[in-house]
């Protein structure tokens, strides 16, 4: 049986809750090896227990687990780690203070900063897995429960949005003119104008139609949708340009899944949402101060 949209929560919830905490601290300038050694040992551990005590027991994660298309995927996407992976981490540690040092002369406190920030690395790394978890259950309730029953028609909605928010800054220029004469009057701040200027111009038929991930609502609509928003969390959370498309074929393999795409397939829609992600890079903003600058902004 399908996780109810709860149980998804929880376990998203779950998987962003336990952060690096304030052993971070005892992370200081003149710190031994040992010391940095056994900080890592001992967060690995606090992590296990987090895993044992508030992953497992949840029922979207005993969903998941029983499943081979996860456990192939998390396998994939998380090779098991070497036996030396202690003695790695920690010579990482050293060896990127020691070179960042050689860079210009820094003081104790700034060795420690160093310290502290090389350690911080390793512990989202060794968070990656807790947060992977909690991307593919984002995802896969997203997927069961959708926010919106006109998904489908994403090309229209944007569009028209962008319609409905030109036709707002126009309306604030209109009563900007009479601002001198209306106590009280309360307008929006230059800050907001140019976010819904970026926001009119971002959503404009031709612009937006290179950005939308599915362009077609067909019977694998919401499969496709699926492997965009994965592709995007994989992107963003692990630094994988292309998506990580073999781990997102795995996961299809779910139960709940009405289409089932082949790898070749994901690795298409992974591509092509990688181009569109890199477009949004350089996305046009306003050029134009035309609108904000005619309006009579009330502090």
């Amino acid at each position: 049986m399908i996780p109810t949209k709860q149980q998804f929560q929880d376990l998203t919830k779950a998987c962003n809750s336990h952060h690096l905490g304030a052993s971070l601290n005892l992370v200081f300038g003149n710190d031994t090896e040992s010391k940095i050694r056994a900080i890592i040992e001992g967060y690995d551990k606090t992590l296990n227990t987090v895993f044992l005590d508030f992953i497992c027991p949840l029922p979207a994660y005993k969903w998941l687990s029983n499943q081979q298309g996860f456990i192939v995927g998390q396998r994939r996407a998380f090779p098991e780690r070497m036996t030396d992976w202690l003695d790695n981490e920690v010579a990482g540690v050293i060896q990127q203070t020691e070179e960042n040092l050689k860079l210009e002369d820094v003081s104790h406190s700034s060795r420690k900063a160093l310290l502290r920030k090389h350690m911080l690395q390793v512990g989202q790394r060794m968070q990656s897995r807790h947060r992977w978890i909690g991307i593919v259950s984002k995802c896969l309730c997203a997927y069961h429960y959708p926010v919106s029953p006109h998904l489908g028609k994403m090309r229209e909605k944007t569009i028209e949005t962008g319609k409905k928010t030109e036709a707002a800054l126009q309306a604030i220029l209109e009563i900007s003119e009479f601002s001198e004469f209306i106590p009280g009057l309360s307008l929006p701040d230059q800050e907001l104008i140019y976010k819904m200027e970026a926001l009119a111009d971002f959503l404009k038929p031709g612009h937006i139609s290179e950005l939308l991930p599915i362009k077609r609502a067909d019977s694998s609509f919401m499969e496709r949708l699926f492997v965009t928003q994965l592709a995007d969390g994989h992107a963003s959370h692990f630094k994988a340009s292309d998506g990580m498309p073999a781990v997102i074929a795995d996961l299809l393999y779910l139960k709940g899944f009405a289409n089932v795409l082949d790898e070749r397939s994901v690795r298409r829609i992974c591509s092509d949402q990688e181009q569109r992600r890199n477009k949004a890079l350089f996305a046009k903003t306003p050029s134009s101060d035309a609108l904000t600058g005619q309006l009579f902004i009330k502090k």
